[in-house]
């Protein structure tokens, strides 16, 4: 049976035993991390709004109309924002229910870097076939060339760049990535996130390929976490030559010692924003908050472009005095989904939506008749066949 008619007739899917199983685990695993942090650590839950007002930085939005001519709401899609003022008032703890020289020209570039992935026993497991799959998949989906270092189990180099190096440049780079006889090196040069993009989807691509070819790697029945720290604090703008866009959120503050180069060079700030990771998949974010309302105020005015007006409940909030704080926000739906092994994280939603956003049970979302719309003062552009429909009705 496909996932759609599943979740089309979710009511009888439920009563399968995985899912019963699934929804139970989580039920457990919710209760806990409550108990855990209000019983025994003090914590205090607080319902914030569900809706609020259209904010800079965050995700989607989602748009809800009033009765009031012109004015929406917005679902909060900044949601640390009231974290903030609840810490501002001294509700301190909240949780809330994701150098080698041929390659010189690279590194020339202000944001130009080398990296590099290492294939163990690479030489025995990895055919011709597949180092031009990856240069082609490098290629098509994020514009990156490849360059590719095979160590014979003789110690013998097979790579286009093996009679340009030196002997001192070639112990050096083993040295530096830990290359051993029947090792595969995969290098890209080029723009620092392109290329980290590109090697972190071929490293998921090897890993595949070993695994078919009887490799063990990864144990399904071991968790294994994993912090991400020292995030950029700002990226360059897509599509743009210049300005800086919130690598998180506008909200997250800088690292202590990049404090001073935020008013000289931004650009090579690192933030106080982590990453919590189990099994590669990204289970939590948070960040360290700016508390202090001129950084804040410099951060959205000068560097993002953003009108500081938006947030002139924040800013005063900030300005009233505020003490250092910070949150996580845990993918509560993937760590489930990890727990219990399931292949998507709609096996552990009691009613899921699809990818595209739709309620496949009720069909949701619906078109709704332009009598109903009246109240909200909304013009809506119907699809033809609809428009017949709403001006019948």
């Amino acid at each position: 049976k496909s996932e759609a008619l599943r979740m089309q007739h979710r009511y009888l899917d439920l009563r399968s035993s995985q899912m019963q199983y699934n929804l139970r685990l989580r039920s457990q695993m919710v209760m806990r991390m409550r108990e855990y942090l209000c019983n025994l650590h003090g914590f205090v839950d607080v319902e914030t709004p569900t809706l609020f007002k259209k904010t800079p930085g965050g995700a989607k939005e989602f748009v809800v109309p009033s009765r009031e001519p012109g004015k929406f709401y917005c679902l909060p899609q900044s949601p640390q924002q009231f974290k903030q003022l609840l810490m501002i008032v001294d509700i301190s703890e909240i949780f809330m229910n994701t150098k080698i020289l041929f390659l010189c020209d690279a590194l020339s570039h202000p944001c130009g870097a080398v990296r590099v992935i290492s294939i163990t026993d690479g030489v025995k497991y990895l055919k011709k076939k597949d180092l031009e799959n990856f240069t082609e998949l490098a290629k098509a989906q994020f514009n990156q060339d490849l360059m590719f270092i095979m160590v014979q189990p003789d110690g013998t180099w097979k790579s286009a760049i093996a009679k340009i190096l030196t002997d001192l440049e070639k112990s050096q780079l083993c040295h530096a990535t830990n290359l051993q006889k029947g090792d595969v090196l995969i290098l890209a040069a080029g723009d620092r996130t392109k290329a980290n993009r590109a090697l972190g989807k071929l490293r998921l691509e090897c890993a595949d390929i070993l695994e078919s070819r009887g490799v063990a790697l990864r144990d399904p029945d071991v968790f294994n976490f994993l912090w991400i720290v020292d995030f950029p604090l700002f990226l360059p703008k897509e599509n743009s030559s210049e300005g800086f866009e919130s690598a998180h959120h506008p909200f997250t503050a800088p690292h202590p010692d990049d404090a001073h180069l935020i008013y000289k060079e931004p650009g090579t700030v690192r933030s106080q924003h982590y990453d919590l990771v189990l099994n590669g998949n990204e289970i939590g974010g948070g960040s360290i908050r700016i508390h202090n309302m001129e950084l804040q105020h410099y951060v959205l005015e000068t560097i993002l472009k953003e009108d500081s007006g938006l947030l002139s409940h924040l800013l005063e909030a900030l300005d009233s005095g505020a003490p250092p704080h910070g949150g996580i926000a845990l993918g509560l739906d993937r760590l489930i989904a990890l727990t219990v092994g399931a292949s998507s994280i709609r096996d552990v939603i009691a009613f899921p939506k699809s990818f595209r956003g739709r309620d496949l049970m009720s069909n949701a979302p619906d078109y709704v008749s332009y009598e109903e719309l009246s109240p909200y003062h909304i013009q809506v552009n119907w699809p033809a066949a609809i428009h017949k429909d709403t001006t019948k009705s």
